[in-house]
């Protein structure tokens, strides 16, 4: 019972809407490539930064996971479950970044 008092339950599921309806923070149109290639050479820090620049916090949430997620990914790469990790968290990281730049050009 202790440990849930710690725990934002409304912080936690309004974060998992933001996932499940692909939502993502707004940036100015010409940051939205460079989100992408940053997302595409470094997973999750194009998201951090989109999220730090848009008006979405859960957006730089999104980001702190898909950068550690790849960080334990490439650490522990010789079993084959935490490869598995880097491989899904690079393509969560890219698609996210080509939703960013999306968004950015409407």
């Amino acid at each position: 019972k202790f440990i849930f008092a710690f725990i934002n339950f409304n912080f936690i599921m309004s974060l998992m809407d933001d996932i499940k309806s692909q939502t993502v923070a707004k940036v100015p149109e010409d940051k939205g490539v460079l989100l992408l290639v940053l997302n595409i050479l470094f997973p999750g820090v194009g998201t951090i930064v989109a999220g730090k620049t848009g008006e979405h916090p859960n957006t730089v949430t999104v980001g702190i996971i898909q950068l550690v997620l790849f960080i334990l990914g490439v650490v522990f790469s010789w079993t084959a479950i935490l490869f598995f990790l880097y491989v899904v968290a690079w393509i969560w990281a890219v698609w996210w970044g080509v939703l960013i730049m999306n968004k950015s050009k409407t």
